[in-house]
């Protein structure tokens, strides 16, 4: 009987231990996640800050447009990613999944929005600045939501619900009503 009591007391012991050291990873992904994700925002920030800058160069524009889409792409993976193997209760982004779409112009059925691509006439148009403003000002809202009290520290304690928020208020418009914003 005693063999038996110590066995389950061992047994206990050990399967608590493993859900105890599982639980440590999973809040130590989600750290993780949560400050990946504002690095990449904040690329993706500066490549616009850039583009808007009075250095920017429109012979480079190409590049710089292609720049930006893959890491607005980065910024969506990240969140998929996180809300498929990380916590699945994460809301994922379609804005940050159609933020590309912007570059490369909108023809509308009705004829009333036709937008060129971002680099077809090699430089940018004050419309296109608009556009990319507007994609800005969504970004950075996003990220200082992530941030302790207005500093560049990351709150890597957020909860999936106050991610979710984010997400929700910042980054859930698709490219249609991020045109829409742009040209108010």
């Amino acid at each position: 009987l005693i063999i038996v009591i110590v066995l389950i007391i061992t047994c206990f012991g050990f399967f608590t231990y493993k859900y105890y050291q599982s639980t440590k990873l999973d809040h130590k992904n989600w750290e993780r996640f949560i400050k990946d994700f504002h690095y990449s925002i904040d690329q993706s920030i500066s490549q616009i800050d850039y583009m808007l800058s009075d250095d920017f160069k429109n012979e480079e524009i190409g590049d710089d447009v292609r720049s930006l889409e893959n890491n607005l792409l980065r910024d969506y993976y990240i969140i998929k990613h996180a809300s498929d193997f990380i916590d699945s209760s994460l809301y994922y982004s379609t804005f940050l999944r159609d933020a590309p779409r912007i570059i490369y112009g909108v023809n509308s059925i009705d004829g009333e929005t036709n937008l060129p691509p971002l680099d077809e006439d090699g430089k940018l148009s004050t419309d296109e600045k608009s556009l990319l403003r507007t994609l800005q000002r969504q970004l950075t809202q996003a990220k200082d939501k992530m941030q302790l009290n207005q500093t560049d520290k990351v709150n890597s304690d957020l909860s999936t619900k106050e991610m979710n928020k984010i997400i929700e208020n910042h980054l859930s418009n698709n490219y249609a009503a991020m045109y829409q914003n742009a040209y108010k």
